[in-house]
């Protein structure tokens, strides 16, 4: 769907859409990883020929697409120990995953609930939340890690 207009993208993507509703099998080979989640039943992710990612195939890193999603806080400008001490004093659910890039801080939680209490207490210590979202095991974000090495611009 590259180098389609919106209007042409959005008809391209009902298109696909319509015949996956009557069971036609498609073959969608992009890079557009945002479309992926919108259009495909299964992903199948190919490094240098080689499988590195398949939501059916064993031997893999498979993951069902019925994964369920998960919710992202991304804090701006502090440091894990002011995180460890926030979760204390503020009584705070623990995360399912936490990643620090410099002085960034993303955290995944499974539940909604928890994500919007860690948000909540965020806002109250004065942090820059940067993101706050649902994300799944199709976003981009997760996926380009099976493309092999980052490229220098």
């Amino acid at each position: 769907m590259s180098g389609l207009d919106p209007l042409g993208h959005r008809l391209m993507a009902d298109l696909i859409n319509r015949l996956r509703a009557e069971k036609v099998s498609i073959i969608l080979c992009t890079h557009e990883l945002w479309s992926i989640a919108e259009l495909c039943d299964q992903v199948h992710i190919l490094n240098h020929g080689r499988l590195a990612f398949s939501t059916m195939h064993e031997g893999t890193n498979s993951q069902p697409l019925s994964e369920p999603t998960h919710h992202r806080l991304v804090l701006s400008g502090c440091l894990p120990q002011q995180i460890e001490e926030l979760k204390l004093t503020s009584k705070l659910p623990h995360w399912q995953c936490l990643e620090v890039r410099s002085r960034r801080i993303e955290l995944g939680f499974r539940e909604y609930s928890d994500c919007v209490k860690w948000l909540q207490a965020s806002l109250m210590k004065g942090l820059v939340i940067v993101d706050f979202k649902k994300s799944s095991s199709l976003d981009e974000e997760h996926l380009i890690q099976y493309f092999g090495e980052e490229r220098s611009a």
